[in-house]
Formats: C-alpha cells, structure tokens, sequence
C-alpha cells in the first residue's frame, strides 16, 4: 500500500495528473453571517442531500493572548485536564498493583514448580527440586525457631548437623508421602534404591547400624518429620494463594481496562483544546482574535475499475475513490451570545472566512492511508498513556492464567511450538519461548480449559500483535525459446542448421500469437479503464461544482 497523506495531496497540481482534479477557492467576508451556520449548511447539505460520507480531518484554533476567548478556553482546558490526571494517576496505582500481583505469582510459581518436580519422571530433577525444597526450609523455616534451628546448631555443639539433614530421610515416612502422590516413584528409588549410595539413606538403618548415636537420631527424627509435614502443607496453601492470586489479578485488570477507556475520552478531548502555538500575522495579542482551522472529508461510493497488471499479466480489479476535501480557515471576533453563570460564557464566530474546495480521485488503498496518516498522531498519543500499559504486560499475564495448563498439554505444547517457531521441549522448559499473538490465543481457545481460564480476560486479544504472515513467491522468468532450441538440438543433433531453424519457428509460432493476444487484451482493458476514469472524473468535478454553486446562492453571492 502507497503511504500517502493529504498534505501531498494538496500540494499536486492539477496539471500532473496524478490525484487532483479540480481546486476552488471563495471568500466570504459577511459580518451578519456566522461561521457556525456555514459550517453546519456544509455538512448538512453533502449529508443529506448528496448522500455522501462526511467525515473532519482536522479542527484546530488560536487566539490572541490577551483576549477573554482564550482566558475561557484556558480554564476550560485545566478542567479537563485535572480529570485527565486524576484517571492517569489510578491508572499508574492499578499498574504498580498488577506489576506486584505479577511479581509476586511468579516467585510463588517457581516454588510450585518444584513440589510438581517431585513427581517427574526425570530421577535428577526430582532430585534437584527436592534438596531445594529442603534447603528452603533451612533458611526460611527452621532459621525461625531460635536456639534450636539447624544452622545454630551448626556453629556450636553440631557442625554436622546440616549436612546431616540433606543426606539422611525417614523411609517409612516418605512412602507415605509417595502413597499420597507427593513424590514420585523415581525420585524414592533414586534415595533409597540407588546402587551408587556409598552409605545408608534411611535414619532407622544409620542409627541401627551405630553410625549416629541415639541424641543425634532424636534431633533429626524431629527435624525431618517437621519437614515432612512442611511439605505436604505447605503444597496446599501455595496452591491456594495462586489460586488466590490470579483472582486478584483479574479484578485489577478489570479495573485497569475499565478505567483506561474512561480515560481515553479525557486524553482527547484535553488534546483538542490546545490551542496551535503557530500564530499568524491576524493575530494581534491586544486584539479580541481568534484563527479557526478546520477540514472536512467526504467521499462518493467506490468505483471498481478493470486493470492489467504487468507482472502477472493477467486482468485484476482495481477501486477508485472520489474524493473531497474542503479546507475552512476563518479570521472571526469570539462574540458572547450567551451565559451559563458567571463565568461561563457561550462564544460564536463572526468573521471572514476562507474556503477552499479540492476534488480528488484516489485508490482505495491510498483513501485508508490517507485516513490512518491523519489519525496516526492522536492515536500514538492516546495508545501511549492508555492501551500501551495493557499491551507491554500482555504476555506475562497469558503466562499467569494459561502456561500452566499448555505445557502439561502434548497438542497444546505442539500447537504452541508451531506458532512460535519453536521446539515443543523448549516451550515446556521456558514460557519466555512463546510469542503471544491474536491468532495463537484464539487458536488455543478452542480448548475448554483455555476457555475457562480466558473468560474474563478475553479482552486481551485486542491488546495482542497479529501474525504477519508474508508470503514472498520467488518467480523465475525463463526464455522458453532457447529452451525449446536446446530441446530440438538433443532430439535431432546431426540435423542441419536450415531444419533447425524450420523448426524453431515452429515452434515458437503459437508463443507470437500468445503475445499478440495478450497485447490486445491488455489494450481492450486500458480503453476500457481510461474511459471509465474519464467518466468518473467528470462526474466528480460536477459534484464539487454542485456544492460551490449551491453554496454561493444559499449565502447570497454573486454567481458569474
């Protein structure tokens, strides 16, 4: 698509020959004639009575500094901007929430991860998490109990004692956790079965044997049943205090998303009460001035229009766009019609105003451009103080409320894998590893768990980026007649020249009457399109002077 914006549209001549057709311009300097029903007339007339699209491009003011117009404009702003902040200043608490909230499920997370590990079928990772689960409960457990902790113990009367506590279980004890599903049948074998164990593992069998004396085995029979009855606890209320967690969470982003489209309105309404700083030569500070710009757009129905490409030569269909613009510049004295109290004051606008009527015809892909180029400076603002809060922690809250059920998921692991050019292993061992896109969520959505745990956030597929699927067809161009040449020579090699050549354009014929067909397709459908433009063209330039004429009798000026 042509990035084209309106600005080049209007600075082409007519001459050219590119988009513009037609340019007026009429001034109306009526001291009884406010801009209001001008304005109004316009857009009621192409409205309603031409049937057309009408839509404002711009509308923008100023006025001179020391005039009570720009004093009010002035208050009027700061109202709306103290609501603006206040909404700004919620939203920044909410985030600051979510962001903890986040923060907060993710080390909870990583705990969990690892009393699921405990029943991996992986005897090293099982292994792994279970020396982490008992060194967490050193440090941030036992460390609590004072005089009795293990690492006080250490560094008196037991410098053993930790390492002790990591070497040495209760067999009878972890069968029962393994019974209750706890840990897994991997990660028991690994302790007690395990051929390479230089020493016993179960305390009974080490205090049996004599190797610790009966002080010591009272000490650790202690300790670990407290860490047996830690973990299955403690399994449950992490459990729950994710669960509780992720509730939280979709409360605040109800409330984030609710309050950041309340305040969409602020942010733009503040925006269009600045006044442009760029004063003109009307404008003179002492003065009771005001400069109003505004442009309107309006648009017929689009025209479809038969073409031939070039490139792939073949016909294809083009849509063309009519297209209006009408630019309103008026010099006007901010006259009080009207208060509301006090201080609030009712303005209108009595002036001089300048109209300038252009005609354009234009692609429908160059009509879209023009469109999203005049809108793209509001909406960058706009997005960066509101959507873009949503959209930077999109992935990390897809993370929170989905991870967990795809990567215990073999079709959702692959389906994931696919759509984010990874390996199904790498998605598992790291959710950093997907790429979280519109269409990979509603892919997954098929799914009723994904479902369910989506339901109330599925407004966060409008925060997500889509796929950019480009599809780039590599098109070798052969030259079919040495081609053919080579062909004939390998058929008939003791041939002479004069056969040869007989047969070449024999062989060729049918490739000139090809041509000439296309040749005089391709000229059938120019013919065609240029007389379909020409109409379309005319066409527009009597409406543009329908609106021109009708305009200058509704308002009394002289027609020549």
């Amino acid at each position: 698509m042509q990035n084209i914006k309106i600005d080049d549209l209007r600075n082409e001549n007519i001459e050219d020959n590119k988009h513009k057709i037609l340019e007026i311009k009429l001034i109306l300097d009526n001291p009884n004639i406010k801009m209001e029903q001008i304005y109004f007339w316009l857009v009621d007339f192409i409205r309603d009575s031409l049937k057309m699209d009408i839509n404002k491009l711009s509308d923008d003011f100023t006025s001179s500094v020391a005039s009570a117009f720009f004093g009010e404009m002035g208050q009027r702003l700061a109202n709306v901007l103290n609501n603006a902040r206040s909404l700004a200043e919620l939203i920044n608490t909410l985030t600051r929430t979510i962001i903890s909230i986040l923060n907060e499920y993710k080390q909870l997370y990583s705990i969990y991860v690892l009393y699921e590990n405990l029943l991996s079928k992986n005897k090293d990772e099982a292994i792994a998490s279970y020396t982490a689960l008992k060194d967490r409960w050193v440090f941030y457990v036992d460390a609590n109990r004072g005089a009795g902790a293990l690492r006080n113990l250490q560094g008196s009367r037991f410098p053993s004692v930790v390492d002790l506590f990591f070497l040495v279980d209760l067999k009878s004890e972890l069968e029962k956790l393994k019974n209750k599903k706890l840990i897994g049948e991997e990660l028991y074998n690994a302790l007690f079965n395990n051929p390479e164990n230089n020493a016993p593992r179960d305390l009974n069998e080490l205090f049996n044997k004599g190797i610790i004396n009966r002080r010591m085995y009272n000490f650790l029979n202690n300790k670990l049943i407290d860490f047996y009855s830690w973990l299955e606890n403690n399994k449950k209320v992490l459990y729950d205090r994710i669960t509780l967690l992720k509730s939280y969470l979709k409360h605040e982003l109800s409330s984030l998303l609710y309050y950041v489209e309340f305040a969409k309105p602020y942010f733009k309404f503040a925006r269009k009460l600045l006044q442009n700083p760029d004063q003109p030569v009307d404008v003179v500070n002492a003065f009771e001035t005001a400069i109003i710009n505004i442009s309107l757009i309006t648009n017929q129905k689009e025209i479809k229009v038969k073409e031939y490409d070039e490139k792939e030569g073949k016909e294809i269909e083009k849509s063309y766009i009519p297209l209006y613009e009408i630019d309103m510049k008026a010099r006007a004295i901010p006259t009080v019609v009207g208060r509301t109290d006090s201080y609030t004051r009712m303005y209108s606008f009595l002036g001089r105003i300048d109209i300038i009527l252009r005609a354009y015809l234009v692609e429908k892909e160059e009509y879209d451009s023009i469109i999203i180029n005049q809108e793209s400076e509001d909406l960058a603002y706009i997005t960066g103080l509101t959507d873009d809060y949503i959209k930077s922690m999109s992935d990390l809250i897809l993370e929170t409320f989905l991870y967990d059920i795809i990567k215990n998921d073999e079709n959702l692991l692959k389906i994931v894998a696919e759509k984010s050019n990874a390996k199904s292993e790498e998605i598992k061992n790291d959710p950093y590893k997907i790429r979280w896109t519109k269409e990979l969520v509603e892919e997954l959505e098929k799914d009723e768990r994904i479902k369910r745990a989506l339901s109330s956030i599925a407004w966060i597929k409008k925060y997500l980026d889509s796929e950019k699927k480009e599809k780039k067809e590599d098109k070798k161009e052969e030259n079919k007649e040495e081609k053919k040449e080579s062909s004939i020579s390998l058929i008939f090699p003791n041939l002479g020249n004069i056969i040869i050549w007989l047969l070449k354009i024999i062989s060729t014929f049918g490739k000139d009457i090809t041509s000439i067909e296309k040749n005089i397709k391709k000229k059938n459908i120019e013919e065609e399109r240029k007389s379909i433009i020409e109409e379309t063209k005319e066409k527009t330039i009597d409406t543009a002077w329908k609106i021109y004429m009708t305009f200058k009798k509704t308002f009394g000026m002289l027609n020549y």
